[in-house]
């Protein structure tokens, strides 16, 4: 009796024990970083996003882990948009006949430099006269906006990734830092939609979004040089990017846009010199 009693009370432990443990709160589980957060919407509207709210987007960005999404989708948003301007642009007649007559000036300018003769040149541009379409210009500006902007994306991500490298302890990879950089070209994007904006609306191809053409504009003695780089959006971009920094190494912000200015300004002494 005493042992078919003990095991009553065993079982009856057992099962309260069993009771107690379902009745437990579940706590969530952190993710790891082989099993990332999702992203949770398109690249190419946190290329948007990134310009308006850089805090909140980065910090979803890094921990979302490594997508190659986050650089390819803007870096195509951005040549579609370019295109799409220079086609609308150059099909306006006064920007096209300015564009031709910039383009036959520049190939009778060559003869001064010595890379035509007189009679090459003359040829040159009776020839283009005649065969100068819109298309041309749409081809030509279209394939320099594509290079530049691979250009900037690469050495913009390369001091990305020094800077996480020179602020942060940790291993911190080239592809990472492209895929966060990525998403700031929503900013090249936005100058390239107001430069074609302000370009249509003056009918000049000179136009350009900074402090130093503004100024020229409102008859101030300004010369072409260090006015003509401070821009806004490239302000803004230096901001955005330093958030960035500062989101991936998990530090304050001022250290990611201190490090991001840094850079900015060794480019523009660099032009300038």
């Amino acid at each position: 009796l005493v042992v078919g009693d003990t095991g009553a009370e065993h079982d009856s432990s057992a099962a309260s024990n069993c009771i107690s443990l379902k009745s437990m709160p579940s706590w969530p589980v952190s993710e790891s970083n082989n099993n990332p957060a999702p992203a949770g919407r398109p690249a190419i509207l946190d290329a948007l996003w990134i310009v308006l709210q850089p805090g909140k987007t980065y910090r979803r960005l890094v921990a979302a882990g490594a997508e190659p999404r986050l650089w390819i989708h803007p870096f195509i948003a951005v040549a579609l948009v370019t295109t799409v301007m220079n086609f609308v642009v150059f099909n306006k007649p006064g920007v096209f006949a300015m564009a031709k007559a910039e383009y036959i000036n520049g190939m009778r300018e060559g003869v001064e430099a010595g890379r035509l003769s007189p009679e090459q040149a003359e040829l040159a541009a009776q020839s283009m006269e005649e065969r100068l379409r819109p298309f041309f210009f749409i081809v030509v500006h279209g394939t320099r906006d594509i290079k530049d902007n691979a250009v900037w994306l690469a050495v913009v991500s390369l001091w990305f990734w020094a800077g996480s490298r020179f602020l942060f302890p940790g291993d911190f990879g080239y592809s990472r830092a492209a895929q966060l950089v990525g998403p700031a070209m929503g900013g090249l994007a936005l100058d390239a939609l107001l430069t074609g904006i302000v370009v249509l609306a003056t009918q000049r191809l000179d136009v350009t979004l900074s402090v130093g053409h503004l100024a020229r504009e409102l008859g101030l003695a300004v010369d072409h040089g260090f006015w003509d780089w401070i821009q806004p959006i490239s302000l803004w971009l230096v901001y955005v990017l330093g958030v960035g920094l500062s989101r991936w190494g998990d530090a304050p912000v001022y250290k990611g846009v201190r490090f991001m200015a840094l850079g900015w300004g060794a480019l523009v002494i660099a032009a300038l010199r």
